[in-house]
């Protein structure tokens, strides 16, 4: 899948593989700019996907087109971190829940003490995996970052966003 980030900001998606992309472009020459673009989830921000295009981006008339791996890689870390606080806020939740089986006043059975022992396990296990895969992503996405912006595509999106503005005027 591509993104594209349109002059004005708005980002745009279409099924289209890069290689594809660049088959189009470089041996049928075929515009980018005239395929099927439809607006991208609200969730696909144009700061991840200008940061990302602009470290890898192929430049077209419309702005910048990347492939979405380079976006998801931007935004694996935020995502895994919302479900770790997700799974934390459940896992409190279920911490506070009684033992259903006793009668008011009775003792925990061994059976409650035994489901309790674990989802704790499960929590530990749980948290770990979640750990590990929050820093891995946070590693990959470190490690895109690390690449330099490349100068030939920030000029063609400063050129872009600027004819747009006088555009406007």
């Amino acid at each position: 899948m591509l993104y594209l980030l349109d002059a004005d900001g708005t980002v745009y998606q279409n099924s289209m593989s890069v290689g594809r992309a660049l088959v189009r472009r470089k041996i049928e020459r075929k515009s980018l700019d005239t395929l099927k673009w439809k607006p991208a989830p609200e969730t696909v921000t144009m700061e991840r996907v200008l940061r990302a295009a602009l470290r890898f981006g192929i430049p077209t008339g419309r702005g910048l087109i990347v492939a979405a791996g380079y976006v998801r890689t931007l935004e694996a870390p935020d995502l895994l971190d919302d479900g770790r606080s997700q799974q934390r806020d459940l896992t409190e939740q279920l911490a506070v829940l009684p033992d259903p089986t006793p009668q008011f006043g009775a003792a925990p059975t061994d059976a409650y003490r035994a489901r309790l022992t674990k989802l704790s396990e499960q929590r530990s296990a749980a948290e770990a995996k979640m750990t590990a895969s929050l820093e891995r992503a946070q590693s990959q996405r470190d490690d895109l970052l690390q690449a330099p912006i490349k100068d030939d595509l920030a000029e063609h999106w400063a050129s872009v966003v600027k004819n747009l503005s006088r555009q406007a005027s």
